[in-house]
């Protein structure tokens, strides 16, 4: 018997916060909200979490930790989704160009879920007028 594929896009989502005593905040809470309300309303499945609790995003440390992960992971047509682009890095545009860059040419999307911003391979190298 043959199995039928899902038609439903999968979604991951990745939440970071820098401090320890964060995560005795909101900051999980917050990000998780952001990321299943959004995944609700466009059809996603929300199939994995990836968590850097109290890892600085200033020096990359967590490109070598869960994102590093949740990158080596991602599948043509996934969509990664992230509170904010400072949640990927703090380095710097550049920085970020070059993570965004490697995360796209997999196939999959970005999504900024603070303005709903979705990066693809397409928008981020086409030229700006």
């Amino acid at each position: 018997m043959n199995e039928m594929k899902s038609s439903t896009k999968k979604a991951r989502s990745y939440l970071r916060w820098s401090t320890n005593p964060q995560s005795w905040g909101d900051s999980e809470r917050r990000q998780m909200a952001l990321a299943t309300d959004y995944c609700q309303r466009h059809g996603l499945e929300l199939a994995d979490k990836f968590t850097d609790s109290g890892l600085s995003a200033f020096k990359g440390k967590n490109q070598a930790g869960q994102l590093g992960k949740l990158i080596t992971q991602l599948q043509p047509g996934d969509h990664l989704l992230v509170e904010d682009t400072d949640r990927l890095s703090r380095q710097g545009w550049v920085s970020i160009g070059r993570l965004l860059d490697e995360i796209t040419s997999k196939g999959a999307v970005v999504v900024i879920l603070r303005n709903e911003l979705k990066i693809t391979a397409d928008n981020l190298n086409r030229d700006m007028v």
